[in-house]
C-alpha cells in the first residue's frame, strides 16, 4: 500500500469467517502494519549479500556501489557517496558514488582530511556525523 508522501506501507491482512449453522456468516480481519519488520528482512538481507559479495572476492568498488545504492533505496530522497581514507590518513579517495555525477565525485576525490575541509574532510577530522543540507549554500 502508498500513502501519502510516497511512502510505502506493508500489511498483513488476517481474516477468520465465523461460521454458524456450518455455513460461513460473517468474517473479521484486522491489518496489521508490518513494515518495519519488512525493511528490517530487507536491510538484513542486504547484509547478507554484500558481506557474500567481500568473502568472495568481489571488487572493494563493486561492493561499495552497491552499498551506496542500498542505502539510497532505503533511506529515499537522497545520494550516498563513499570515500576512503589513504594509508596516512590525510585524504579521502573516492570509493563509490552510482547516483552522483562524475563531476560531482572527481571534484571531492583526493580532499584533505581537517577541519573546515568540507562536510567529508571536516567528518573525518572530528570522525563525527557531519549534515549538510545544501552543499551550495553550507560553508562545509
Amino acid at each position: 500500500m502508498v500513502v501519502p508522501f510516497g511512502r510505502t506501507v506493508w500489511l498483513d491482512d488476517l481474516v477468520g469467517v465465523v461460521m454458524k449453522d456450518g455455513k460461513p456468516f460473517k468474517l473479521h480481519g484486522v491489518m496489521v502494519d508490518v513494515t518495519g519488520r519488512r525493511e528490517a528482512e530487507s536491510r538484513l538481507n542486504i547484509q547478507k549479500e554484500l558481506l557474500e559479495w567481500i568473502a568472495t572476492g568481489v571488487p572493494l568498488k563493486e561492493s561499495l556501489a552497491a552499498l551506496a545504492l542500498a542505502i539510497e533505496k532505503h533511506l529515499g530522497d537522497l545520494r550516498c557517496s563513499i570515500l576512503l581514507a589513504d594509508e596516512n590518513g590525510l585524504r579521502l579517495s573516492h570509493g563509490a558514488a552510482p547516483s552522483l555525477p562524475e563531476a560531482y565525485w572527481r571534484a571531492i576525490d583526493g580532499v584533505a582530511i581537517g577541519d573546515s575541509m568540507g562536510s567529508c574532510g571536516t567528518a573525518a577530522f572530528r570522525r563525527e556525523l557531519i549534515v549538510v543540507e545544501d552543499i551550495s549554500e553550507d560553508p562545509l
